[in-house]
């Protein structure tokens, strides 16, 4: 059976950190500040790598050539 070539999409959990300085009345507060500059999307992240064993697929389908 001849060979056939497939595209197979797959999706992982990737490692990432960043460091945020705030300023706040006390740790909790600062935290809090802390996710809200991250989720703006005003930091940057390190890529620290991938979870193999978090790895799926998200589809198979033939590829196009």
């Amino acid at each position: 059976m001849p060979m056939q070539k497939f595209t197979v999409y797959l999706s992982a959990i990737s490692n990432v950190e960043t460091k945020v300085e705030v300023e706040a009345e006390d740790s909790e507060k600062a935290v809090e500040k802390a996710i809200k500059v991250a989720k703006s999307g005003d930091v940057v992240w390190d890529y620290n790598g991938v979870d193999d064993s978090a790895i799926v697929v998200n589809e198979v389908t033939d590829a196009k050539i």
